[in-house]
């Protein structure tokens, strides 16, 4: 058992079925049927010497043969075709009058339905002729095409070496092309472009611009695929390749100089003692104007569940900053947080009213870009210099934090809206609320453990909701008299919610403190 294959170094590479008939070892042979498919490309050529030829055939294969395996198998030759057509193969050349009399009718037929080339050698042909020929033209394309694609990269290489732009890149790409070209950003923004065709146009080609698991965007050349041809496709992939490998030396590069930022900013916030004319040197090498009346924003993003996505250091930072520089400017200073972002934020004057406002924008943007997220932004005090910004720092986080207790999962809120809730943080530290909350509440902290009850939770409710019963039981999911029982247990283990204005006012600051410790 033997299958003779000979076959090019490359599959990429080929020459047409109708380009094969012109060769002088098949130029007598006739097509028989399956015109359709003279587009189809060889890129080898298999020869038929065992009856199960299909375990060793690949596709871009033009199979010759005499049909002498099948030559006692009428079926099996009149269902050859189908099979190689199923198999991908370029097309069949058969030399009938030795082993069958005349191509089957049932054979012809079906090459003609399935558009597969079906060639009718001479009686005289000669396979070793036929393999020459083809594979000879197969190859000779495949040294020119190797020369040209080695054209091709050197002159993009010599882009790339003499350090040009993208710009400069797909210059020499649409001129190696004749086409216009563009490469696009992970946003589908334009990032450079030469004649470039309005962006819904088609038909397009287009490469991602890749390096390992990091894409960087996408090149983009505007012509069909088809029409393109190799040399362009060749030129379009080696384009994508070195536009990947300077994305990503940029990006190493600008996430080294956001590393420096970074630390820098957060130096600056950290409150601890500095350098002030070593820092000073720092900030003016960034461009940064700190002498001007700022106040700092912390803008903290969660999902549904109340969960926080990761963000310093992962896309959703860059695209959180993107939508910063969008409302606040390209200048705004900002950086990411591990589950949001911080800003320093210019006010005008001593007044926080501007920075509310711009407050406002970003969270709008960012719930407008993010539509699956809630938005969540705190608002330190305004303060003159930058040795003051650690206080507004801290005070934008306790904001942030905070605010989730009196404005739900979307906000913007400042310092001096956070009423009593300032001074119950201040208390956290050295364990003096929790000592008064446990104090204050419990006789309804013992009962909810001894009964698995909710009498903290009703009052908590009770009291959020101006005291209206109604509502408390409408949001707490239970019927009217079952909050008057619980108001009742509650009064009792209290000793009334009704009584004297001082005590009142101790079970109302505990229960918000017992919701702060939480």
């Amino acid at each position: 058992m033997s299958v003779a294959r000979v076959e090019p170094a490359t599959h990429r590479v080929g020459i047409t079925v109708r380009e094969a008939l012109v060769l002088p070892s098949l130029a007598r042979g006739r097509l028989a049927a399956g015109a359709r498919g003279l587009e189809r490309r060889i890129t080898s050529v298999n020869m038929m010497e065992v009856p199960d030829i299909g375990a060793y055939l690949r596709a871009g294969e033009l199979l010759v043969t005499t049909a002498y395996p099948l030559r006692d198998d009428a079926r099996a030759v009149n269902e050859l075709v189908q099979m190689l057509a199923l198999k991908g193969l370029a097309g069949l050349a058969l030399k009938p009058g030795r082993y069958i009399e005349a191509l089957p009718g049932a054979m012809v037929a079906g090459a003609e339905r399935l558009g597969f080339p079906l060639i009718e050698l001479p009686d005289d042909a000669s396979f070793n002729d036929i393999l020459a020929d083809v594979l000879g033209s197969i190859l000779n394309r495949h040294a020119l095409q190797l020369e040209r694609a080695r054209a091709i990269h050197d002159r993009l290489n010599a882009v790339a070496l003499a350090g040009g732009s993208l710009h400069e890149l797909i210059d020499a790409l649409s001129s190696l092309v004749g086409q216009a070209s563009a490469v696009f950003d992970t946003h589908g923004e334009v990032v450079a472009s030469v004649g470039v065709q309005p962006v819904s146009r088609s038909p397009r080609t287009s490469r991602p611009i890749q390096a390992g698991p990091q894409r960087h965007g996408e090149m983009v050349l505007w012509t069909d695929e088809a029409e393109l041809g190799l040399d362009g496709v060749i030129a379009l992939e080696h384009a994508a390749t070195i536009a990947a490998l300077e994305m990503a030396q940029a990006r190493l590069l600008l996430s080294r100089e956001q590393r420096h930022r970074v630390l820098l900013l957060e130096e600056l916030v950290s409150g601890r003692p500095q350098n002030s004319g070593e820092i000073a040197e720092r900030v003016a090498a960034y461009g940064w104007n700190l002498a001007t009346p700022r106040a700092a924003l912390v803008a903290i993003v969660r999902n549904d569940a109340g969960d926080s996505p990761e963000v310093g250091g992962r896309p959703l930072e860059e695209q959180l900053l993107t939508q910063m520089r969008s409302v606040l400017g390209r200048e705004a200073i900002g950086w990411g947080l591990r589950s949001g972002i911080a800003v320093l934020a210019e006010a005008d004057g001593s007044a926080v009213t501007t920075v509310k406002s711009a407050a406002d924008r970003l969270a709008a943007a960012i719930r407008r870009e993010h539509p699956a997220l809630h938005v969540a932004v705190g608002i330190g005090r305004v303060c003159a210099g930058a040795e003051d910004l650690h206080h507004s720092y801290r005070e934008a986080q306790e904001a942030a934090s905070l605010g989730h207790e009196l404005r739900g999962s979307d906000f913007v809120i400042s310092r001096e809206e956070l009423g009593v809730y300032r001074l119950l943080q201040s208390l956290v530290a050295d364990e003096t609320l929790r000592r008064f909350c446990e104090e204050t509440l419990r006789p309804l902290l013992d009962y909810d453990t001894r009964h698995r009850g909710s009498l903290v939770r009703t009052l908590e409710t009770y009291l959020r909701l101006d005291r209206n019963k109604a509502a408390a039981a409408r949001e707490l999911f239970v019927h009217y008299n079952t909050l008057r029982y619980r108001l009742q247990q509650i009064s009792t283990l209290t000793g009334g919610l009704d009584r004297h204005p001082t005590s009142r006012l101790a079970l109302e600051v505990a229960v918000h403190g017992l919701k702060l410790l939480r």
